[in-house]
């Protein structure tokens, strides 16, 4: 299934880019969510805010290729020690799966 975004421009997403929300078609509609349909509007501050205030200060300005899983799971696990609610770390998840 195509996106309409490119492979490369997610690939090398990295902070400062903006990450979902600044994605080319997330806002017009073109890029798609794995339903098929567009992302709401909602869904895509939700992602960047869970973007911005979790993930980004964890991994700083490289890009997300650079990332590795087990570094995420370092992320997630903190939050989880943290109390961090299991629906804002999902919504921080999502964010990363959509990427």
């Amino acid at each position: 299934m195509t996106t309409g975004v490119e492979p490369c421009r997610v690939r090398h997403a990295t902070r400062a880019s903006g990450g979902v929300a600044s994605w080319p078609g997330a806002r017009s509609g073109v890029a798609r969510a794995r339903s098929g349909d567009p992302f709401k509007a909602g869904t895509l501050r939700s992602y960047d805010q869970a973007l911005r205030l979790r993930v980004y200060p964890a991994i700083g300005q490289r890009p997300f290729y650079r990332v590795r899983r087990v570094e995420l799971q370092d992320v997630v696990d903190r939050l989880v020690a943290a109390g961090i609610a299991p629906a804002t770390i999902g919504m921080m998840t999502g964010a990363l799966a959509a990427i």
